[in-house]
């Protein structure tokens, strides 16, 4: 960033006191990743995080939920968006180097060969693809993601939170979350579950696009609700409907 003084006469971007024009110029390495930042703003798509990987590896470790929910949580503390958090957290000693390490900034030139095969894509690209997606999450209070739950099954997750009220600020524990989560199950077919949460509190909207599907859901409605009450939770309703 630089600044030069113009008493030429030309258009000024700005006039100090003294009534000399100053322009306000960037550095062309700032206008090139300005050009790059603001094409990866464009692509919504970029702002999604995603995962080559499935989360289990085989659809009988679906049974084991508690691994399901840490490999998850896995996933979304790995991506980066919290890096500059976990940065200051392994100041702190309370987070380990190879978990840091594990994170996006750390590897940028696998992300790089990530974007493309051609070489075309370059470590300012990748930076500013990181950065793109912390951005929106600060805008958005929301996150998503998207992989494979299975090999087999395409999995679809959202994560929110409801936007502040201007004259209420709630404690964290106040805030009104949503996450919603899309499967496409083999022989099925597409099931989503949003489900909303303040305190312990759940509330869980079922979706399903055939009778099949919805009948099916109805009648295992009650261990889902067994099963979270035996980990703590309350579920206070569970609606089931077909897909909108």
């Amino acid at each position: 960033l630089s600044k030069s003084s113009d008493t030429s006469g030309s258009t000024p971007l700005n006039t100090n006191s003294d009534g000399i024009n100053t322009r306000t110029t960037l550095s062309e390495f700032a206008q090139v990743f300005g050009q790059i930042f603001a094409n990866a703003r464009s692509n919504k798509e970029l702002s999604i995080l995603t995962q080559t990987a499935p989360v289990v590896t085989q659809p009988t470790d679906l049974a084991d939920p508690t691994a399901v929910a840490a490999a998850l949580e896995k996933a979304i503390k790995s991506s980066g968006l919290f890096y500059e958090h976990h940065l200051s957290q392994w100041v702190q000693k309370k987070l380990e180097k190879f978990a840091l390490n594990a994170e996006p900034q750390n590897n940028l030139d696998a992300l790089v060969a990530k974007l493309d095969g051609n070489g075309s894509s370059s470590l300012e690209q990748a930076l500013a693809l990181i950065v793109t997606k912390q951005l929106d999450v600060l805008e958005k209070d929301q996150i998503q993601w998207l992989g494979k739950l299975t090999p087999e099954i395409p999995f679809e997750w959202r994560i929110s939170r409801e936007r502040e009220n201007v004259n209420h600020k709630p404690k964290a524990e106040e805030a009104n979350w949503q996450t919603e989560v899309k499967f496409n199950l083999p022989n099925i077919g597409e099931v989503t579950a949003t489900i909303f949460l303040q305190n312990s509190n759940l509330k869980f909207m079922l979706r399903g696009e055939t009778s099949e599907i919805l009948a099916r859901l109805k009648e295992n409605a009650s261990l889902l609700t067994d099963s979270l009450s035996a980990h703590g939770a309350q579920v206070s309703t569970i609606s089931v409907g077909k897909t909108q």
